[in-house]
C-alpha cells in the first residue's frame, strides 16, 4: 500500500510540445464546468426592453430578448454573485490553482459572468503571460503563434534542446528558458522578437558568439546565462559589451566565474551594467575596478583555491601515552596522524607543485592507476632521473579514499639536509568511482604528520591554481573530502644482541659497556593505516557568489586506537618477562624490590601535573577561500607571481 502511494506523489509527465502544456493548463481551469460555463445551475432570465438604436424610427418597435443573469427564478439555480464567490475563495473546494499564469483567475471570472463570450481564439488572445514549470516539455511548435499578445513566456525546468524564434510570437519581450538542455541557440538568433529579457541560465552553452549581440537583440536589458559551461571570460565579456542596453546581468555558477578578475573585469568592461549576479552595483564598487578592462594581458584564465586547517583537538588518546609506566620497553610506537583531502587533479604539466617538509628526502611510491599501463614517471624542477629519486604514486584501491602518499626514505645517497622536497603531481591519474562526475580525476593529499596531542596547532596552508576550470566547477559541485588518518609504525630489536654465547667462549660481557636503548639496532614494521574520521565539505557556495567556505567538524564515537602490539606478541611478551623473573639473581630481586617512598618522592609526586588526555570529541576546523581581486590593483600586485612559500607545520600546492 505504502509503495503505490509513493509511486502516485511522483508525477512524470510525457513528453509533450509547449502549446500542448498550455492547452492542458487551460483545461485545469474548468472553464465549462462548475460553476463557469453555461449549464443548468445559472438562471437566464428574459426581459423585455426597448432596442436603442431603433428608437424613434419605428412606431411599433419589436421586443428584444435579452439574457440577465443577475436575476434567479428558482432555488436550484445561482446568482452570478455567488458563483464568482465559489471560485475566488481560498476556502471554496472549487478555487483552483492559477499561477501559471496571470489571467487565468480573469478567464474563470469572464466564465462566470459571460461565458458566451469565451471561444477558441478569445481565450489564446486574453493570455499574455505563460509559466510552464517541469512539465515534460521537448520542444517549442509553431502552434503558440496563436498566442497573438504574448508578452512573457516561461519554461523552466523542461526538456528542450533547441529553439526556433520562428515558432515564438512576434508580441513576447520575456523568454526564460531556465534549467534546460539547451547546447546550441543558433535558431534563436535568427529574426527574434524584441526581447527585453532572455533567460538561459542552468544549460549546457560553451558560447554565446555571434549569438547574444547587439544585431540579434537591440532592446534586451536583462540577460541571465548563469551555469552553463563558460569558460573564456575576455571573449564572453567582448561580445556583451555589444549589449548597449544590458542593465541587469548573471554569469554566476560558469567555470570563467571561478578566475579572480571575473567580477572586476566584467564591471569595468560593462559601464552601463547597473545589477550584476543580482547585485546592484555601486559607485565605490566600480571605482574600485577603473581601468581593469584595459588589463586584458594580465588576466590569466586560471582559479586560485586556498585552503587552511588550523588546528585540531580531541583525537583518541593511544595507550602508550594514557598508560605510559606500564608499557614494555618494546616494541618501541612510532604513532603518527596526518590529514587526507581528495582533490582535482591538474592535467596540464608542472602547474601542480606540492612542498613537502620532511628531514630527509623522501620517496612517494605509486603503482598504475586504472588507465596506465605501467608506472609513471614524474618531472619537477629539484628532482633528478635517478631511479632512486624516481617519485611514485601508489594506488592501491579504487575506491573513494585512495590510498595516502606514502612517505619512505630513498637511501644513503640522500641528502639529509635538504628539508623542502618539490614534487610536481601534475601527471597523476586517479580515479574516483565514488564522484557522480564521471570525467573527475581526483588525487589524494596529505598533510605532514604529527605526534598525539590534547590540542594540535596545525596550521596548514595550502595554495592550489587549477587551469582546468569546467572540470573544477563540477569537483566544487560535489564537495571536498577530508579524513583524519592514523599511521603506526612499531619497532623491535633484530635480536643478534641477545643471542648468548654457547660455548661460553669469546669476551666477557660483563667487561663490556651496555647498549643504549637509542643504539640498539631496531627492526621497522610496515606502517599501518586507519580512518579515524572522515568529513564531507560542500563547496557549491563558490557558484553563487560566496568566496569563503567555513565549517568546524565534530565527531564523537570514534574508534579506538590502533593496536601497538598484536594478541600473540603481546602474550610472547608476557612470558619473556616470566623468564626474565625466574632467571634474575637474588640481588637483582632485591633492587627491583619496592621501596619505602621517601618525603622527597612523595613532594615530587604531588608536584607532577596531572596529564590531559583530551576530550571525547573530535573537532577539525577547514577553511577553503576561492582568490577574486578586490581592485585593480591586485592584477598587478606582486602577491599574484608564482612563487614557493612554506609554512611552520605545512605545505602549498601551487
Amino acid at each position: 500500500m505504502i509503495e503505490s502511494q509513493s509511486a502516485e506523489s511522483q508525477i512524470v509527465f510525457s513528453p509533450v510540445t509547449a502549446f500542448e502544456a498550455i492547452e492542458r493548463q487551460i483545461k485545469s481551469l474548468c472553464l465549462k464546468d462548475f460553476p463557469c460555463g453555461e449549464g443548468s445551475w445559472r438562471e437566464e432570465r428574459i426581459i423585455n426592453k426597448l432596442p436603442t438604436k431603433n428608437l424613434g424610427k419605428s412606431k411599433n418597435p419589436k421586443l428584444v430578448k435579452k439574457k440577465d443573469p443577475y436575476i434567479v427564478d428558482s432555488a436550484d439555480k445561482e446568482s452570478v454573485e455567488v458563483l464568482q464567490e465559489l471560485i475566488r475563495s481560498e476556502l471554496s473546494p472549487w478555487h483552483l490553482e492559477s499561477s501559471w499564469s496571470a489571467e487565468a483567475e480573469k478567464l474563470r471570472r469572464v466564465a462566470v459572468q459571460t461565458p458566451w463570450l469565451l471561444k477558441e481564439e478569445t481565450i489564446f488572445s486574453y493570455l499574455k503571460t505563460v509559466k510552464i514549470y517541469d512539465q515534460g516539455v521537448v520542444t517549442v511548435d509553431k502552434k503558440l503563434l496563436k498566442l497573438k499578445n504574448l508578452e512573457e513566456l516561461i519554461l523552466s525546468a523542461n526538456s528542450i534542446s533547441s529553439i526556433s524564434s520562428e515558432n515564438l510570437p512576434k508580441s513576447l519581450k520575456k523568454l526564460e528558458l531556465h534549467a534546460n538542455q539547451i547546447s546550441d541557440i543558433s535558431g534563436l538568433c535568427i529574426s527574434p522578437p524584441p526581447l527585453e529579457h532572455l533567460g538561459l541560465g542552468r544549460n549546457i552553452l560553451t558560447s554565446i558568439d555571434e549569438h547574444i549581440t547587439g544585431a540579434c537583440w537591440p532592446y534586451l536589458v536583462s540577460l541571465d546565462i548563469s551555469h552553463n559551461d563558460l569558460c573564456d571570460l575576455v571573449k564572453v565579456i567582448s561580445v556583451l559589451e555589444t549589449l548597449t542596453k544590458l542593465r541587469h546581468l548573471v554569469m554566476n555558477g560558469n567555470p570563467l566565474s571561478l578566475i579572480p578578475a571575473y567580477r572586476g573585469f566584467t564591471i569595468d568592461s560593462l559601464k552601463h551594467l547597473m545589477v550584476f549576479d543580482d547585485i546592484h552595483l555601486s559607485v565605490d564598487e566600480k571605482l574600485s575596478f577603473n581601468k581593469l578592462a584595459r588589463a586584458k594581458d594580465t588576466i590569466i584564465e586560471e582559479a586560485q583555491i586556498y585552503i587552511e586547517i588550523p588546528s585540531i583537538k580531541g583525537i583518541p588518546c593511544p595507550d602508550e601515552i594514557k598508560f605510559k609506566d606500564t608499557q614494555p620497553e618494546y616494541p618501541v610506537v612510532d604513532r603518527k596522524y596526518f590529514l587526507q583531502f581528495m582533490f582535482l587533479e591538474e592535467k596540464v604539466k608542472t602547474t601542480s607543485v606540492i612542498i613537502l617538509e620532511a628531514a630527509e628526502q623522501l620517496k612517494l611510491m605509486v603503482t598504475e592507476s586504472q588507465e596506465t599501463d605501467g608506472v609513471q614517471e614524474l618531472t619537477a624542477d629539484g628532482l633528478t632521473s635517478d631511479k632512486q629519486n624516481e617519485v611514485l604514486l601508489e594506488n592501491k584501491q579504487s575506491e573513494y579514499y585512495a590510498e595516502p602518499i606514502e612517505l619512505m626514505p630513498i637511501g644513503d645517497e640522500a641528502n639529509k639536509e635538504e628539508i623542502h622536497q618539490i614534487v610536481s603531481l601534475s601527471c597523476c591519474k586517479l580515479f574516483c568511482e565514488a564522484t557522480p562526475e564521471s570525467h573527475l580525476r581526483l588525487v589524494p593529499i596529505k598533510t605532514n604528520t604529527f605526534s598525539w596531542a590534547p590540542e594540535q596547532s596545525l596550521n596548514i596552508a595550502v595554495d592550489i591554481k587549477r587551469q582546468n576550470l569546467l572540470p573544477l566547477r563540477d569537483f566544487f559541485k560535489h564537495g571536498m573530502d577530508f579524513s583524519l588518518m592514523e599511521q603506526l609504525v612499531v619497532s623491535y630489536p633484530t635480536g643478534h644482541e641477545a643471542k648468548e654465547d654457547k660455548g661460553g667462549k669469546g669476551k666477557d660481557k660483563s667487561k663490556e659497556p651496555k647498549k643504549k636503548k637509542d643504539d640498539v639496532d631496531l627492526l621497522k614494521s610496515k606502517p599501518v593505516l586507519a580512518t579515524i574520521a572522515s568529513f564531507h565539505l560542500p563547496l557549491e557556495n563558490f557558484l553563487d557568489g560566496e568566496y569563503v567556505c567555513k565549517n568546524v567538524f565534530t565527531a564523537e564515537e570514534l574508534p579506538a586506537p590502533l593496536p601497538a602490539v598484536p594478541v600473540e606478541q603481546d602474550k610472547i611478551n608476557a612470558k619473556t618477562k616470566e623468564k626474565r623473573k625466574d632467571s634474575a639473581s637474588p640481588s637483582d630481586k632485591n633492587k627491583n624490590a619496592k621501596k619505602t617512598p621517601t618525603k622527597e618522592d612523595k613532594k615530587k609526586k604531588h608536584s607532577e601535573e596531572p596529564i590531559d588526555f583530551g576530550s571525547d570529541r573530535l573537532e577539525l576546523e577547514v577553511i577553503v577561500k576561492l582568490e577574486h581581486w578586490m581592485s585593480t590593483k591586485d592584477a598587478y600586485s606582486e602577491e599574484k607571481t608564482q612563487r614557493v612559500t612554506q609554512d611552520s607545520q605545512g605545505y602549498h600546492l601551487i
